[in-house]
């Protein structure tokens, strides 16, 4: 008797045993790191050269851009199901794709929306002291449909996928009016091409003192299935003090 289709997927006949097709380990391991469905992860591995690593490493602009989204996403102020509100990544050298979970349906508060949350937590504001909130830098521009982050006078970009352009505007918009009244400058505004004077000064070699380990946040951010995958085991066996 035959397996059943599902379990074809990803395996070879030989003889009466199926055994790993090859690349499948990859795939599964790909799908593991990112959270890509099987499908997308057989088709990065087919499509992708023998030596390559299937989740480059960054350039140095990336890697810091990823860095600060990491930072700016490890704390969401809305309940979300997967980690970060992040169904999966698409890492690529010089970009990388996040895809965030859709709003429930029913959920507490009608302000508890992606788009508010992501506003708020990504676009750079500066306080009367001259720190920053948000991502240093960061400026969205809406390309082929997409929301899409990046920063002034680098390659760098982070597609944020799933979110929808017009509801990103309108959010962008409230929150700037919102924050405004606590005094907080939107950096972002107006200033699409060019940074804030106040965020001139964490562009200095000085004030980059992540650089050094943001190899570990853009690495975690770009395999943040492991977060899931170690996160529900975890969850569940934390009361028996496993």
């Amino acid at each position: 008797m035959g397996l059943p289709a599902e379990r074809h997927a990803g395996l070879i006949q030989i003889g009466c045993a199926y055994v790993p097709a090859p690349g499948t380990l990859e795939a599964e391991l790909l799908r593991l790191y990112t959270g890509l469905s099987w499908q997308s992860a057989r088709r990065r591995v087919e499509a992708a050269a023998p030596e390559p690593p299937l989740i480059p490493q960054p350039n140095a602009d990336q890697l810091l851009l990823e860095d600060r989204v990491m930072a700016a996403l490890a704390w969401r102020r809305i309940t979300t199901v997967h980690p970060s509100g992040i169904e999966y990544v698409d890492p690529r050298s010089d970009r990388l794709l996040i895809r965030f979970e859709a709003d429930p349906v029913e959920r507490p508060a009608q302000n508890e929306t992606q788009a508010l949350d992501l506003t708020e937590a990504l676009l750079p504001r500066a306080d009367e002291y001259g720190d920053i909130m948000g991502v240093t830098g960061a400026r969205t521009h809406v390309e082929d449909g997409q929301v899409v982050l990046r920063v002034p006078d680098t390659s760098a970009s982070v597609i944020l996928s799933g979110l929808d352009p017009e509801e990103w505007l309108r959010a962008a918009d409230v929150q700037d009016q919102r924050l405004g009244t606590y005094g907080m400058t939107p950096c972002h505004r107006d200033r699409l091409a060019r940074w804030h004077p106040a965020e001139r000064p964490y562009r200095r070699p000085g004030r980059r003192g992540t650089a050094a380990s943001a190899w570990l946040t853009s690495g975690l951010l770009r395999r943040v299935g492991l977060i899931r995958t170690l996160g529900v085991p975890l969850a569940a066996t934390g009361s028996r003090r496993l």
